[in-house]
Parts: C-alpha cells; sequence; structure tokens
C-alpha cells in the first residue's frame, strides 16, 4: 500500500477503478495503469501537490501493461471466471461492463532498441519503461479506495507521443486529447526538469521522444493548437501554438543534455 495521500478523483472514475482493481486482484499484480485513467490520476496528484491545476479528462475504458508470461496470455484466466472478451482476444476484456486493454511488455534496454523506427521505439522502449517505472498509489473514487500502480509522467509521455502518432479512428479528436494530457503532464510534473531527466537516463527512448515531440508541438505547433481549439476542452481550448513551443522547447532542451554515465557492470 503506497504510503502517499489518497487521490481523489470525481465519481465518474468509480466503474474504472473497480475494474482495474478487479485485475489487479485477480493475480495480475504487476498491473500498471497508462491511458486517460493514468493521465487523470497524475493530474490529480500534481494539484494535490501544489503543482498544477489542471482537470482530469474523462475516459470510457482500462489501459493497463503487464509483463509477458509464457503460456496463456493475461486475461485468459479473467475470462475463464466470467470476464466476457471484447473482441477475439483475452488482452482485451470486460469487467461488469467496462473495457481493459492489456499490452504486454518484456524488458528492453538501448541495445535492444538501436535501428529501430522511432514508432517501435516508442512502443517498445515507451511501453516497458511505463510497466518498470510505475509506482503504487491509492486512488479513491465514489468514496471506494483502489490501491493500484499508476505509470509515471515520464513514463505516459512516450505511450502518449506513440498514440497520437498512430490513432486511425476517430483519429483528430484523440489526437487533440492526446496533445492536452502530453501538455499537462509536461507543464505539471517537468518544471524542475524531472521527467526530462528520468527519460534521459535511456538514450535511444530519449532521443525518440525527443523527435517525436519536436515534431508534434514544434514543427506542427500551429495545427496542434488547432485542434485544441476544436476538440479541447476549457483547461486548453485557450492555449496556443507559442504555449505549444515553449514547454516543448524547455522539455526537449532538457533531454539534450549530457547522457549520464552508465553504471559498470
Amino acid at each position: 500500500m503506497s504510503g502517499e495521500p489518497a487521490l481523489e478523483l470525481s465519481p465518474g472514475f468509480a466503474p474504472l477503478l473497480h475494474a482495474a482493481r478487479v485485475v489487479t486482484q485477480s493475480g495480475l499484480a504487476d498491473f500498471a495503469l497508462i491511458g486517460g485513467l493514468a493521465v487523470a490520476t497524475r493530474l490529480t496528484e500534481a494539484a494535490q501537490r501544489g503543482l498544477a491545476q489542471f482537470d482530469a479528462r474523462a475516459t470510457a475504458d482500462v489501459d493497463g501493461l503487464t509483463q509477458s508470461r509464457d503460456g496463456e496470455p493475461p486475461g485468459a484466466h479473467l475470462v475463464a471466471i466470467g470476464a466476457a472478451t471484447e473482441g477475439t482476444t483475452p488482452l482485451r476484456i470486460l469487467v461488469d461492463g467496462v473495457v481493459v486493454e492489456m499490452i504486454e511488455v518484456e524488458p528492453v534496454d538501448d541495445a535492444d532498441l538501436e535501428g529501430l523506427e522511432i514508432d517501435d521505439v516508442l512502443f517498445l522502449g515507451g511501453h516497458w519503461h511505463a510497466a518498470a517505472t510505475a509506482s503504487e498509489l491509492v486512488v479513491i473514487a465514489n468514496d471506494d479506495p483502489s490501491s493500484i500502480r499508476v505509470a509515471t509522467p515520464a513514463g505516459l509521455v512516450p505511450t502518449k507521443l506513440h498514440a497520437a502518432r498512430n490513432r486511425r479512428a476517430d483519429r483528430e479528436r484523440k489526437v487533440a486529447g492526446d496533445i492536452r494530457d502530453l501538455y499537462c503532464l509536461l507543464a505539471a510534473f517537468d518544471q524542475d526538469g524531472a521527467v526530462a531527466f528520468a527519460l534521459r537516463q535511456h538514450q535511444r527512448l530519449g532521443e525518440a521522444v525527443r523527435q517525436a515531440m519536436t515534431e508534434l508541438f514544434v514543427d506542427e505547433a500551429d495545427r496542434s493548437a488547432r485542434r485544441l481549439l476544436v476538440w479541447g476542452d476549457p483547461t486548453t481550448e485557450s492555449l496556443t501554438a507559442d504555449d505549444l513551443v515553449n514547454v516543448a522547447e524547455r522539455f526537449v532542451d532538457r533531454l539534450q543534455q549530457p547522457h549520464p554515465p552508465r553504471a559498470p557492470g
């Protein structure tokens, strides 16, 4: 159980937290939240710590990570005790009407990511980093507490960048949500460079994040700002291209600082 104060989300998040708790308590103790629910939780943490005040954006499902296992895929045992599959795979299941989508991850390092395309680096390296560094938090919605592992801001940034670059259905609205989440996470948690420092420990992943952030927030700043204007919410619809560039350039500059020396061995 986390020693940090409990984080209180609005009652609308209660069914999602319940579904995540069911998955965790079913035997997937390493399950770690990413996606919209994780971002909402971290932004609630930012407000509680006095870092920044951003509203938690509503989301409809639960996204999470779990390590690959030999034999049955994660979620198969949940199906066996009554959870319904959403589609054809136990990686996407229904828990009391809430869709829970799981991504299997495996340990990777810079050597594994060498020579891969940027989207592959963001997916493989980003999701592993998010899973490996997730921290346990106590989250409450509708007076119902859950103790669950949640990806850190530095874990969420690469996964959100990958999502923004690979959206298909309802692309513009969802990319606007990704841009909003990235802006809020960096504005709240990278004020002292903490997010950039964490990603700089992983040279290939850090470089992929730098390239993707530059493209989305600097090279495409005008388009990204228009997306927020059309699809955003009161938190970010007034952001300008300059606002996006400023938060991105501060972050990217920190990513480009010298990489820390590798530990011996």
